[in-house]
């Protein structure tokens, strides 16, 4: 299934998040794509506290991963921006991550994607003139129906 969505503002952009929150239950990989200032943390902020959450969501440029406790379980959100080589991305534990069941929101997927776990979800966030389209994706809905249009 494919959605878009045009949003003009951060809370239009937190809402699509909350609202997508209610889909998504762990285990789980997503992936967010999307340039820089696009959005992605945003979204991401929308999403924790649509989980039940109300800790303070930062973005983890700098610390790689930061991670939440929610009503859906433990999510874990990494920004692969900064980072280089495949030991990198193995540093990170995505198999640990996965085994623990937990969500993980992967922020410049682009970066690793041949090391990363295949997504149940993929997110790209756009800029389209002064706003922004956001492309939400369900993989889990592609895979096991792909006539499936999201319509009962």
């Amino acid at each position: 299934m494919i959605r878009q969505i045009i949003v003009s503002t951060p809370c239009e952009m937190e809402a699509v998040g909350y609202e997508l929150a209610g889909q998504i239950s762990a285990p789980c990989t997503v992936h967010l794509k999307g340039d820089l200032g696009a959005g992605k943390t945003t979204l991401v902020k929308g999403m924790i506290s649509g989980m039940g959450s109300q800790s303070r969501v930062v973005s983890p440029t700098y610390t790689l991963v930061e991670e939440y406790q929610t009503s859906k379980g433990e999510v874990h959100h990494l920004d692969l921006y900064r980072i280089k080589t495949a030991e990198e991305v193995e540093s990170l534990g995505f198999r640990d991550r996965l085994a623990m069941g937990c969500i993980i929101l992967i922020e410049w997927p682009e970066r690793a994607e041949d090391l990363l776990p295949r997504p149940e979800w993929k997110i790209e966030i756009e800029y389209f003139e002064n706003r922004r389209k956001v492309t939400i994706k369900d993989i889990t809905l592609s895979v096991e129906n792909p006539h499936h249009d999201g319509n009962p």
